[in-house]
């Protein structure tokens, strides 16, 4: 871990990407602490003075982190900025005649909507529009056709829930809020558009939890009642509907 030399506070420029972006030591240090103005300008000050040692996929990841962080401190406007910046678009390493989003390692197969979603809920925030609320609704119902059996891992799951809570949200609800509640996990095959799964947030199980999800939606067989009675059973408001 990189210190400052005139004091004990971390040296942020000169920390290796993971170091910076991932481990608790770095970035996260100070977003945890609810700083929400220095992260991002520690996420700025960083990308100037690494800008070439990075990654397309990994400048786009810290540009997200940036945006997360303004819109946390309801700086919307320098969120959509941020944001938009990590909506890039790079050529596909696995097919050369196709291009993907530069995030889509970090954020899942629902990255293009995520993105799009977040851009539209914020603008809203700054001048409600129907428009705005038009395109978080075709941004979900896009998000919704993806498997979610096709995301790599399984927090990523969130995408979704996040989407749709942001879709649903009161007009005095703001992107601090959208986070704080608990994450929210759509609804199996055979339930209705709306029957979303809260899970607790913060919960040890709370990957766990996903985890039984995926595998009652990947097919393996688990009877109703065994997954009432499983982490995702007992964590979801649903689970009594589980052993109807």
């Amino acid at each position: 871990m990189a210190f400052s030399q005139d004091s004990k506070k971390p040296d942020f420029n000169n920390m290796t990407f993971d170091e910076f972006d991932q481990k608790p030591y770095g970035i996260r240090m100070l977003a945890a602490a609810g700083d929400f103005k220095a992260a991002g300008e520690a996420i700025t000050n960083y990308i100037a003075a690494n800008n070439k040692k990075l990654t397309p996929d990994q400048r786009c990841l810290l540009w997200f982190h940036a945006g997360q962080n303004a819109a946390h401190a309801n700086k919307n406007e320098d969120a959509i900025k941020f944001f938009e910046k990590a909506s890039k678009i790079i050529p596909d390493e696995k097919n050369s005649e196709q291009r993907k989003y530069a995030l889509t390692e970090h954020v899942g197969p629902a990255t293009e909507f995520y993105l799009k979603a977040t851009i539209a809920f914020l603008k809203n925030k700054i001048a409600p529009d129907r428009k705005n609320s038009r395109e978080m609704h075709e941004a979900l119902k896009e998000i919704q056709k993806i498997s979610i059996l096709d995301y790599p891992h399984s927090f990523l799951v969130y995408v979704p829930g996040r989407v749709n809570d942001m879709y649903q949200a009161s007009p005095d609800k703001t992107y601090h809020d959208i986070f704080e509640m608990n994450p929210s996990l759509p609804p199996l095959p055979r339930e209705k558009e709306n029957s979303w799964h809260r899970i607790p947030k913060n919960h040890p199980e709370e990957v766990k939890f996903i985890e039984d999800y995926r595998n009652k939606l990947n097919g393996l067989d688990v009877g109703d009642e065994e997954m009432a009675k499983s982490a995702f059973g007992q964590g979801s408001n649903t689970a009594k509907k589980l052993t109807r």
